[in-house]
């Protein structure tokens, strides 16, 4: 438990260690043999969550949130490509499906006051769906259709979401459309400084 709370502290202080901080988790999960540490580091995580979200009214800083999900995503990307089929015992549900319901409580957060008025954070919420909206919408589809309607609302309310969110939160809409991977048209749109790359 003090091993997962310090790698976890470390991942969420700097964001920059977040994927080594992953890496390092999933090393262990792949050598012990009761995945007790995957059990603690899946129950620390959820349990981080629910307590910044009880602090989040009384803090105004939400950059540790971003950390997080990077944490998240990095665990539940390593898990997949190494295809470890790990179900906790005592509940028998894959640490998997645990990630994705937790990074989808986060994006969900990232699309309502304060946090969409923040681009670092809808930046983050985009890079996430674009890793996870596939898997979101095989393994919680419900959810994942929640979590649109979030991004279309938001998209919609110009009184509190910025302009340069409102691009992120329509390019999200397209990706989503174009099942999680952008048309040339597009990709030209948003980024019109790589086609000069490629020329």
């Amino acid at each position: 438990m003090e091993l997962v709370r310090h790698i976890l502290e470390r991942a969420i202080e700097n964001q920059g260690c977040a994927s080594s901080a992953a890496k390092i988790c999933i090393t262990i999960i792949e050598k012990e043999m009761k995945e007790t540490f995957l059990e603690s580091l899946l129950n620390t995580c959820q349990q981080w969550y629910q307590n910044y979200n009880k602090q989040f009214q009384h803090f105004t800083t939400y950059h540790q949130l971003s950390a997080f999900m990077i944490f998240l995503n990095e665990m539940y990307c390593q898990l997949k490509r190494r295809q470890l089929q790990l179900k906790m015992q005592r509940e028998s549900i894959s640490p998997g499906r645990v990630l994705l319901s937790l990074l989808w409580k986060c994006c969900n957060d990232c699309l309502h006051p304060p946090i969409i008025s923040s681009p670092v954070e809808t930046s983050c919420l985009f890079f996430i769906l674009t890793c996870i909206g596939k898997d979101l919408a095989m393994e919680l589809p419900t959810q994942l259709q929640e979590l649109l309607a979030s991004v279309r609302d938001a998209f919609l309310n110009e009184d509190t979401t910025p302009p340069t969110v409102r691009k992120t939160l329509l390019q999200l809409i397209e990706l989503h459309a174009a099942h999680w991977q952008l048309p040339a048209p597009a990709v030209i749109y948003y980024y019109p400084g790589s086609t000069k790359l490629n020329t």
